[in-house]
């Protein structure tokens, strides 16, 4: 993350192709080379534009997703009328961008305003979290700790981090 004008931006690289239409780089932006990837896959966005998108996550009430291109929250996880098998109803972030308030079949399963609501199943909906320099460094770590591929300063981190969650466990029983 590079902080221009307090504000914090990531460089990502497109793995899949370059972005459309001349959009993306070279991981340059304005003659500073920030990082390298093949020409046009190149992109930078401001952080909090970015969301972690963690599939694994369990997908429960109140829980922030990307479903279909679009951002929602969790109401509800269970059966709905009529069909068989666990659903998740989404409020979704837009108003017009879903098919119900939260009803089904004459039957409310919660509420919101109407065609915001969406019903998928939940391998359908993926969990987000808010880009957060910490998380990312932690996975990292992981990954590392996986791989054997741990650096000096990436041990030295582990400890703090260690120390850190003993402490305020200490605390909590004080």
């Amino acid at each position: 993350a590079e902080y221009m004008g307090g504000a914090a931006w990531l460089g990502l690289e497109m793995i899949d192709g370059p972005l459309a239409d001349g959009l993306g780089n070279d991981g340059s932006c304005l003659g500073v080379q920030f990082f390298r990837c093949p020409k046009g896959h190149g992109l930078f966005v401001r952080a909090e534009k970015v969301s972690i998108v963690d599939t694994a996550a369990p997908k429960t009430p109140g829980t922030a997703v990307f479903v279909r291109g679009k951002r929602g929250v969790i109401r509800y996880v269970g059966e709905i009328f009529g069909k068989t098998g666990v659903f998740v109803g989404i409020e979704l972030a837009r108003v017009g961008s879903g098919k119900n308030d939260g009803m089904v079949h004459d039957h409310r399963y919660f509420t919101c305003k109407p065609e915001t609501g969406i019903f998928v199943r939940p391998d359908a909906c993926d969990v987000v979290f808010p880009w957060s320099d910490d998380w990312v460094r932690r996975k990292c770590l992981e990954y590392n700790m996986e791989r054997n591929l741990l650096t000096d300063d990436d041990l030295r981190e582990i400890i703090a981090l260690q120390r850190k969650e003993v402490a305020a466990a200490e605390a909590e029983v004080h």
